[in-house]
């Protein structure tokens, strides 16, 4: 075997490795875009429903206030009437305005 083929054999191999590696780059980076489409909508989804969850407290504090109860007061029975599986630390209004700031911070 002379030099000019083995020069002609490591060029074909590098070559055809060079192809396969720039595919899965190629794959990958498109992977990435489709996850960062998702990470858009995602955060869309998560926003608008803090602030949903943002305009309930609000009408929570418009009963309140029109029946003459502490919000405190108002919420924690309403709480107590409707039991279920619902984390009410996750819905303080200070930990509501903490995520949505956190949201528009990235």
């Amino acid at each position: 075997m002379t030099n000019l083929e083995i020069i002609t054999i490591i060029t074909s191999v590098t070559s055809l490795f060079s192809i396969i590696a720039g595919f899965l780059l190629q794959r990958d980076q498109k992977k990435i875009r489709d996850l960062e489409s998702d990470n858009k909508k995602y955060k869309t989804n998560y926003s608008k429903a803090l602030r949903s969850i943002e305009w309930y407290q609000k009408l929570e504090e418009y009963i309140a206030s029109k029946d003459g109860k502490n919000i405190s007061a108002f919420r924690s029975s309403m709480r107590k009437k409707i039991k279920g599986d619902i984390d009410s630390k996750f819905m303080l209004p200070s930990n509501i305005q903490e995520r949505l700031q956190e949201l528009r911070n990235e």
